[in-house]
């Protein structure tokens, strides 16, 4: 017992002596344990302590940025994150900068401003080039080609097949160089799945199998199950395509199994394959319970996420600094 008290009383000395970094500290293991409204609270507190310290400032206002993002609070997110990179700037700290430039190209990417988002993936690039980060690198890579496929498949769906494949194509380009760049088991593995969709959306089955195969080979190495469940995921798609209905289910099943541990949106995702998959199979009862499962686990998303945004009410995010930034609205 008085060893515990004893280090009670250290943590209390030291958040005294450092109370920014103590404010920090917590509004990041807020942000990690989902409690965002604390984690947005806790990080302006941290901003305001850290009055004069201009890295410490874009370290609190890119933890309250991505806490934001997580709520799809997107406006306030966008403000934190512009102020993250002028505080970044001001310090002539590359690594923050990076960090809060991906926050901003994320929010970009959400709005279909995708142009926007990869000039934004391709600064934060450069500047985790100068500190040698070749895993920060990767994933900024990772970033750009993300975009050119989302693009390829908004134009996709609306009909604009020339500009689709394009675009696809593009990605697959930028996805060639994120492979090359470092290595890393997560993003390998959710790169190879990404580029498997690719090909599987360009009629390249063959070469969309080759890679499915190699994310599910790295899988041993993954410890991110929203990863695992985005190459269950691929392989779902590209069986489903191919009328492989039975792999396809197995697949679809694999990847609600790793997605009840990642996050809603995921677990949403693999419930609505999977029940297309039933659909396709003639089992439409059985695709219509699990896609009303599906839209369930989206529903009660939603809900959670307006009840956190009603929290933030309170919150006085709109300080006086307001840095020029570029409109995405």
């Amino acid at each position: 017992m008085q060893s515990v008290v004893r280090r009670l009383e250290s943590r209390l000395v030291a958040a005294e002596a450092d109370r920014p970094g103590a404010l920090l500290d917590l509004a990041a293991r807020h942000f990690e344990r989902g409690k965002h409204v604390s984690a947005v609270t806790v990080a302006l507190d941290a901003a305001e302590a850290s009055s004069g310290n201009p890295s410490r400032r874009s370290q609190a206002y890119c933890i309250g940025a991505r806490a934001l993002m997580a709520m799809e609070a997107n406006d306030n997110a966008r403000d934190l994150a512009a102020r993250a990179i002028a505080e970044a700037v001001q310090a002539d700290d590359p690594v923050l900068e990076a960090r809060a430039r991906e926050v901003q190209a994320t929010l970009l990417m959400r709005r279909g401003h995708f142009p926007l988002a990869r000039d934004e993936y391709r600064i934060a690039g450069l500047r985790d080039r100068l500190t040698g980060s070749t895993v920060d690198m990767k994933r900024m890579t990772m970033g750009v080609a993300n975009s050119y496929r989302q693009q390829g498949i908004v134009a996709g769906a609306s009909g604009r097949h020339a500009h689709a494949n394009a675009h696809l194509k593009q990605a697959l380009r930028a996805y060639r160089t994120a492979l090359a760049t470092g290595e890393s088991p997560n993003e390998d593995a959710a790169i190879a799945a990404a580029v498997s969709d690719c090909e599987c959306r360009l009629g390249n089955f063959g070469l969309a199998l080759i890679q499915i195969q190699r994310a599910e080979a790295l899988l041993p190495g993954v410890d991110d199950q929203a990863v695992i469940a985005e190459v269950h995921l691929a392989m779902c798609r590209l069986h489903r395509v191919q009328g492989e209905l039975k792999q396809a289910e197995w697949a679809g099943e694999r990847a609600c199994n790793a997605a009840h541990n990642a996050n809603d949106e995921v677990l949403a995702r693999g419930l609505l394959a999977l029940a297309a998959v039933h659909d396709s199979q003639g089992r439409f009862e059985r695709a219509s319970d699990i896609e009303s499962r599906g839209h369930d686990v989206l529903l009660s998303h939603h809900r959670a996420l307006e009840r956190m945004r009603a929290e933030l009410g309170t919150i006085p995010l709109h300080a006086t600094f307001a840095p020029q930034v570029r409109d995405i609205a």
